[in-house]
């Protein structure tokens, strides 16, 4: 099975609905769900590869796809574990920016959804740091492991990352802002909303 998780979970699925029993406890393929790249849970360090659990393959159907898109409480982690906090669902509307501090800390851009500060309930903070920018906004970030959680600026809006949140957010991405920084090497063609500034 190892070659077909190379051609990721599109091929996959066809090839494990085939399969009688996949695992201990006999859950077949619609109790599998697609796991990130470097995601904590379950074996491998990289690539595609599916976790028994939740979700499966296949989109999810009726009230539950409704609460699996609208979640009522949201959990967030750093890549390492070090940082956990959970805040109220779903995300709602998430933001997409360009800026060169957005692009230069995530490597890309960065998508953050508005959430109030005092409603995030820690679990694990030990190694929380934070970077002040140079225009007085900031960043909160693992010291461990480098992942950003979420950004507090100058006047007092608070955001956090959306690739923080662990499974479902129930939010969608509905603009891109500062576009006149974006980068050279992608284009924005997905039909959204978008500014050059903020």
């Amino acid at each position: 099975m190892v070659p077909l998780l190379r051609r990721g979970a599109a091929r996959l699925l066809p090839a494990l609905r085939r399969q009688p029993v996949l695992a201990a406890g006999g859950r077949g393929p619609d109790q599998l769900r697609p796991c990130r790249a470097g995601q904590r849970r379950g074996a491998g360090d990289g690539g595609t590869h599916l976790h028994r659990g939740g979700g499966g393959l296949l989109p999810p159907r009726g009230a539950a796809a409704t609460a699996r898109r609208r979640p009522e409480r949201l959990r967030a982690s750093c890549l390492c574990g070090a940082l956990r906090f959970t805040l109220p669902g779903p995300a709602g509307e998430i933001t997409a920016c360009h800026c060169r501090r957005c692009r230069t800390l995530s490597g890309h851009f960065a998508a953050s959804f508005d959430a109030e500060e005092t409603s995030l309930q820690w679990e694990d903070r030990q190694g929380l740091a934070e970077y002040r920018t140079a225009g007085g906004g900031v960043r909160g970030f693992c010291a461990g492991c480098g992942s950003s959680l979420w950004f507090r600026a100058a006047d007092g809006a608070f955001s956090v990352e959306a690739g923080c949140i662990d499974g479902p957010t129930g939010g969608r991405l509905a603009r891109h802002i500062h576009v006149a920084d974006k980068g050279g090497y992608y284009a924005l063609n997905d039909g959204l909303p978008q500014a050059a500034e903020d």
